[in-house]
């Protein structure tokens, strides 16, 4: 078995590591996925004694959802070691999420065209970032609702909607009303566009098929079918909630970070230092991490050794299955500093 011994700059030196392991953990943090599975299909046989390279090998396939690829390598893993794979292979990773930074809001005051030039901009900021957008109408207020502003607005909805970008409406008795005054056979594409939306969003499913109704004998045509939006609730993204989420056990807090570790990184060192001035211990949940780099697992590193340092606070990180975990002690966190969390 091949074997490649590690020192980190600064920090304790490490056992050897079986190559498989290292070359996973590089095209897992450099988010090769399809090499990474080729890889591993190639040099996890029988002649891979180490059970450390299979486990790292099922985690790289388990978090990067390659199903058929784990499993190809779970039957070969039960015929080499004539035992079946860890319980957690059976794991669902949780799905990366949308970058969580904070939505935009618009206030949309009028629907008129020169207004609607900043709802194009918008939508397509957030379709490129994969952002949010709150759609904020004022109860009582008129809508000009003019004709190329609408088509704007509608064709923003509808290209988001497509991505599985989140739009939020706040007051959307507002455009249901305003529609409703608009007669069947006078309503633009945009109108019924921005109509079925809205029924949509508001979980209107009665009133959607009597609309798609009306659709039908006003367009001629097939009307879209009512489907649940699922989208997150909106104070992920506009109530000023942070991105993680906190919970209490009896070690202290818990910081629980999801998702693309890169993308939740920010911050993170000022949230630890609030906690650790009302207590002497806090645990970062990595358990929901489904992408990680090494920039960013060396900061996560980085954060832990300085407050190990202050020798009177302490940071321990959530035990995680295999591949995370290497990359993490990889950057220096000792074994001492995993603890297990329900």
């Amino acid at each position: 078995m091949s074997v490649i011994a590690f020192e980190t700059p600064g920090l304790k030196s490490f056992p050897a590591m079986p190559v498989p392991v290292w070359k996973t953990l590089g095209f897992y943090a450099n988010h090769q996925i399809d090499e990474g599975v080729r890889y591993l299909t190639s040099v996890l046989t029988e002649q891979e004694p180490s059970k450390e390279a299979w486990w790292v090998g099922f985690d790289f396939c388990r978090l990067s959802g390659k199903e058929a690829a784990q499993a190809a390598l779970t039957e070969k893993y039960a015929a080499v070691f004539n035992r079946p794979p860890p319980d957690w292979t059976s794991y669902a990773a949780q799905p990366l999420q949308v970058t969580t930074s904070k939505g935009q809001v618009l206030n949309v005051l009028t629907i008129s065209n020169p207004e609607s030039e900043q709802y194009a901009a918008a939508f397509t900021a957030a379709q490129e970032k994969k952002t949010a957008i709150l759609l904020k109408f004022t109860p009582k207020r008129q809508l000009s609702w003019q004709e190329n502003a609408v088509q704007r607005l509608a064709k923003g909805i509808d290209a988001l909607k497509k991505a599985k970008v989140p739009v939020y409406l706040e007051n959307p008795e507002v455009i249901l009303e305003h529609i409703k005054r608009i007669a069947f056979d006078r309503r633009t594409d945009a109108d019924w566009g921005i109509l079925f939306y809205t029924l949509l969003y508001t979980n209107h499913e009665t009133m959607f098929e009597e609309e798609a109704l009306q659709y039908t004998l006003a367009k001629g045509m097939s009307p879209p079918s009512f489907e649940k939006l699922g989208y997150p609730p909106q104070h992920t993204w506009f109530d000023g909630a942070p991105v993680a989420t906190y919970t209490d056990n009896d070690t202290g807090h818990t910081i629980v970070l999801n998702g693309n570790l890169a993308q939740q990184i920010g911050g993170l060192s000022q949230r630890v230092s609030a906690r650790l001035q009302r207590q002497e211990s806090i645990i970062l949940d990595l358990r929901g991490i489904n992408q990680a780099d090494w920039t960013s697992v060396f900061e996560i590193a980085g954060l832990h050794h300085k407050i190990w340092a202050t020798n009177s606070r302490k940071m321990f990180i959530s035990k995680m299955t295999p591949l995370m975990t290497k990359m993490l002690e990889l950057a220096g966190i000792p074994e001492s500093s995993f603890k297990a969390i329900k």
